[in-house]
């Protein structure tokens, strides 16, 4: 949705592959709170976290998943807890499977999204500079064992990230996706729905597509920016769109209204669009306060509306 700046980078590539090799981490990005480095975990650690009968309601929010201060504040909101929670992790840091247990303990499936901020880039990735590394992560994530969601390069169709338009070739960044695919199968990582994620306003997605047998589910970000949105204006060109090359089921990956005078029609908007789509899982709402607030607490009308909605949401069948 929008750039997140990664920290600031002390170390020579040189330096940070030998720590690579060692098992350490690299500092984490600016901006994404979470756990350093944890002990390995025996397999079997953590229990997978039911899928739900309905529809997944996500959630991006401050200190997630190191704490659950602000989850628990929007579930209070919302009136239903989430079960999906996204949180953004740079490349070159290990899996932690703290941070996923923590999500999985709150009946909420874990979606890390990975970015591959300076000194690592797409390029890289694909010629193989990297695969200690991923490695040690499909390892990890093998042996955590209970289901998780992985993504890579989100938005790569925007002009806003390194590893998007304009940055790196399309052709580039799918050989990188395949590429990270194949080291996860070869480790046996099979417990990772791989989500593709898309932003909904950018350059056609199509060149971008890594192929069926790499992608379990797209992800479509998308927001309520404007006092004119609703759901037809957000997504359904993209829907269409996707609609053309795959009939992988979506998620709307990314998503939040904007503090408009007629938030709760927009509200209402985003609920109708969701139900009309039966190929949707769900959405993730970023409850933060960035470019725009987009949080639903403190605003009573828009608590109301996202209420009235969101817990018959989560239960209807899919």
């Amino acid at each position: 949705m929008m750039l997140r700046r990664p920290g600031r980078v002390a170390l020579s590539t040189g330096v940070l592959t030998a720590l690579l090799l060692a098992g350490m981490a690299t500092p984490a990005a600016a901006g994404s709170s979470g756990p350093g480095p944890s002990r390995p975990a025996a397999a079997g650690a953590c229990r997978s976290a039911p899928a739900p009968g309905g529809h997944y309601l996500g959630l991006v929010a401050r200190d997630v998943p190191t704490r659950t201060k602000y989850l628990s504040r929007f579930a209070g909101a919302a009136g239903v807890r989430p079960n999906l929670i996204t949180y953004f992790r740079r490349f070159g840091r290990p899996f932690s499977v703290r941070g996923a247990c923590m999500v999985a303990r709150q009946g909420a499936l874990p979606f890390i999204q990975i970015e591959p901020w300076a000194p690592y880039t797409v390029g890289s990735i694909a010629n193989g500079h990297w695969d200690s590394y991923l490695r040690a992560y499909a390892r990890a994530v093998r042996a955590y064992g209970a289901r998780i969601a992985l993504g890579f390069g989100h938005e790569m169709n925007g002009t806003w990230y390194p590893w998007a338009y304009g940055h790196v070739p399309a052709a580039t960044f799918v050989a990188a996706w395949r590429h990270i695919h194949d080291i996860f199968a070869a480790a046996g990582a099979t417990n990772v729905i791989w989500i593709w994620t898309i932003n909904r306003a950018e350059h056609p997605p199509r060149q971008w597509w890594p192929g069926r047998k790499y992608v379990t589910w797209v992800g479509i970000s998308g927001y309520f920016r404007h006092p004119f949105d609703r759901w037809a204006i957000v997504f359904n060109s993209t829907l269409a769109s996707i609609a053309r090359f795959t009939n992988a089921p979506v998620l709307i990956a990314e998503t939040a209204v904007g503090p408009w005078p007629d938030r709760p029609r927009m509200i209402r908007s985003l609920f109708a669009g969701l139900t009309g789509h039966p190929r949707l899982l769900g959405f993730t709402y970023f409850d933060l306060d960035k470019s725009e607030n987009w949080r639903l607490e403190g605003d009573r009308r828009a608590v109301a509306a996202f209420r009235k909605f969101a817990p018959a949401y989560v239960r209807r069948p899919r």
